[in-house]
């Protein structure tokens, strides 16, 4: 690549602005605009020297044809790409309130399992308090029944005993009589 070097000029303000304001419709660098503004002169140099000025000032036309084809080309890519990006946008924004929607619903559906949870253990603590105390029920009616049985014994003794008590009463009546 050629060395380059900084070359400057003093041109009025109205000018400085119509530069600027061809070199981004043509999207040109400042160096690449200079140099196609010498193209350009060289051209016209050209065409003023040589009989061809016909055929050079067909190909100046050709260019600046092709330069405002580029220029309409990037024109429409910038549309393109911005409409893109509004696309994009609008999907991303479409999908933040979708994920935000979900979240909540993950939210509601976590407070309600955990609910589930807190009346599932709940029931089974009470079927467990319900199990005990139907085994305390158990264990006293089994106690209870075993008592029944003593005091039925108990009971069946002492009518024996009692039995056995009213024959020798009778006995000792019958013997002393």
């Amino acid at each position: 690549m050629a060395e380059t070097t900084v070359v400057s000029f003093r041109v009025d303000e109205e000018t400085k602005q119509k530069i600027a304001e061809i070199s981004e419709k043509l999207q040109l660098s400042g160096r690449d605009f200079v140099e196609f503004l010498i193209k350009s002169a060289e051209l016209a140099v050209q065409e003023k020297e040589n009989d061809f000025g016909s055929n050079i000032k067909e190909m100046f036309m050709l260019t600046n044809r092709i330069f405002e084809v580029y220029k309409h080309t990037t024109e429409q890519a910038r549309t393109f790409i911005s409409e893109a990006e509004k696309k994009a946008e609008e999907k991303a924004k479409e999908a933040e309130a979708k994920i935000k929607e979900l979240e909540a619903e993950i939210t509601a559906l976590k407070d309600a399992l955990k609910k589930a949870e807190e009346e599932v253990n709940k029931a089974v603590a009470e079927k467990e308090e319900a199990i005990r105390k139907a085994e305390e029920a158990e264990r006293k009616a089994k106690e209870a029944e075993k008592k029944a049985e003593v005091l039925e014994k108990s009971y069946l003794l002492l009518e024996n005993v009692y039995e056995i008590l009213r024959v020798k009463e009778q006995q000792q009546q019958a013997g002393q009589e």
